[in-house]
């Protein structure tokens, strides 16, 4: 029997062309996707040799989604062959229209998913900033993906983005604070003024180190290893000092002030000769970072001068001025130099009153 004939057969019966139409299914998938994994090949050499990455995370996000449409084409050719009315079918008629719906947004929120991680890599976003942006994502993707296949089966969603025009109103009015913080998480999060691990103070001058970032609240842990849990809009809308930026690393004085009758050349290369020493055998100075003596005043009972210092962070300030002020007291002592009482003068009237 000659390949025409058989092919003839099998269209003459009912069963016959759902066997056709199984084979054409099994070859037009395996024929389709042995082209994609050529064409893939290819494709993913050119963007490895590109300078972009976007390409890249296109490409891998695309891999999944494209079979699935490959395979939806083949089942779109089988029908053709299939016995009358399968085509017509609403499960073929709505199905392959879900199933490309359904690629499109898995291919979506795959790019999104793989640029979030990217920039989570190269410490663009933070951890909890691509986990709270995918949650996000997926939930639009999830809303999106209803409201198509509601309107791809026929239900009309007019009415139903009304009720959920007026619904999100009431909601919003009803959930004014959460939105409030939940928004105000969301701008800390991408704004990123302060990130997990900084050393802030805050406008009441509570000072502490940021351990969490959430959807509601920001954790600020203080000196005393107590939690303070602060409204995401509260802390947005505030006035907040980030010791940890632009770096880490900054500055700090140290206010003195020696005699009047004291050698001001010989002061100023003590106090240099001893901070440096302080500095070279402390673990929070800046190394390389020189210390700067400046004298900027005739107090009311001494020269006044002050040293500029660089430490590590913020929270290394206090150990290493702790260190610095004995040091300068101690080898001042040995110098004898003088560091005065404050004292005042009182010119006393020359006679009484009558």
């Amino acid at each position: 029997m000659e390949l025409t004939e058989l092919f003839d057969n099998l269209r003459a019966s009912h069963t016959g062309r759902w066997v056709l139409a199984l084979g054409v299914f099994l070859l037009g998938s395996t024929f389709l996707v042995l082209l994609r994994r050529a064409l893939w090949s290819r494709l993913s050499s050119w963007a490895r040799a590109t300078a972009f990455h976007w390409d890249d995370m296109i490409l891998e996000a695309a891999r999944g989604p494209s079979a699935l449409v490959l395979v939806t084409l083949a089942a779109a050719i089988a029908l053709q062959v299939a016995p009358p009315g399968a085509a017509a079918h609403p499960f073929a008629r709505y199905g392959m229209r879900l199933v490309l719906v359904f690629a499109a947004l898995w291919m979506l929120e795959r790019s999104v998913s793989r640029g979030l991680e990217a920039g989570s890599r190269t410490g663009t976003l933070s951890e909890s900033t691509r986990r709270l942006v995918l949650t996000v994502l997926r939930v639009i993707v999830l809303m999106l993906g209803t409201l198509i296949v509601l309107d791809t089966v026929g239900v009309s969603i007019t009415p139903l983005l009304a009720s959920l025009g007026v619904g999100s109103i009431a909601v919003a009015l009803a959930l004014q604070e959460p939105l409030a913080n939940f928004f105000a998480g969301l701008h800390l999060l991408l704004d990123r003024p302060v990130r997990i691990g900084d050393w802030v103070k805050l406008e009441d001058g509570t000072e502490g180190v940021v351990t969490a970032i959430g959807w509601r609240s920001t954790h600020v842990k203080t000196l005393s290893d107590n939690v303070m849990v602060i409204p995401n809009a509260r802390f947005a809308q505030g006035r907040v000092v980030n010791y940890d930026l632009p770096t880490q690393e900054m500055s700090f004085t140290i206010e003195l002030g020696v005699g009047y009758d004291s050698d001001l050349e010989r002061v100023e290369s003590v106090a240099l000769e001893e901070t440096r020493r302080v500095l070279a055998a402390s673990t929070c100075s800046v190394p390389g970072a020189d210390p700067v003596l400046l004298f900027r005043a005739f107090g009311a009972s001494a020269m006044e001068f002050i040293l500029v210092v660089r430490a590590r962070r913020y929270v290394e300030v206090a150990p290493l001025r702790h260190a610095l002020v004995k040091a300068l007291h101690a080898r001042f002592r040995q110098e004898k130099i003088t560091i005065p009482y404050p004292q005042r003068v009182v010119h006393m009237a020359g006679g009484r009153p009558g």
